[in-house]
């Protein structure tokens, strides 16, 4: 697996022209080594093809995801997990992503949390 370079990610809103309006989560805060924090996996369940990042905090863990059936886009979003209770929320994408997910193999660790068990980014 590769360590150069850093991923970062962040959530937070807008202004009215499309610019960073406030920044209201950033995972990690530091982005050197930040690398070994993501796993990332391309995989098929139930017929459903999904790409996605995952990383996690203590309590909570989030998979940015993109998926497909054949050649119909079925959405995108995030998926956040808490870890104590086991309860999921998806947040869905108002618009599809730009989401190079092959960029990233050979720098990101496989999935092993996957529906179909360790999975890497193929």
């Amino acid at each position: 697996m590769a360590t150069d370079g850093s991923l970062q990610y962040r959530f937070g809103s807008l202004d009215e022209n499309g610019s960073e309006k406030a920044v209201e989560f950033e995972y990690p805060a530091n982005r050197s080594g930040s690398l070994r924090h993501f796993y990332g996996a391309t995989y098929t369940h139930q017929g459903t093809y999904t790409q996605s990042v995952r990383f996690a905090t203590p309590t909570f863990s989030y998979s940015v995801f993109t998926q497909a059936r054949g050649v119909r886009d079925l959405g995108a979003g995030v998926e956040i997990r808490n870890l104590a209770t086991g309860k999921t929320t998806v947040i869905s994408c108002s618009e599809r992503p730009r989401f190079y997910i092959f960029e990233l193999k050979g720098f990101l660790a496989c999935d092993a949390k996957t529906p179909v068990g360790n999975r890497c980014i193929k």
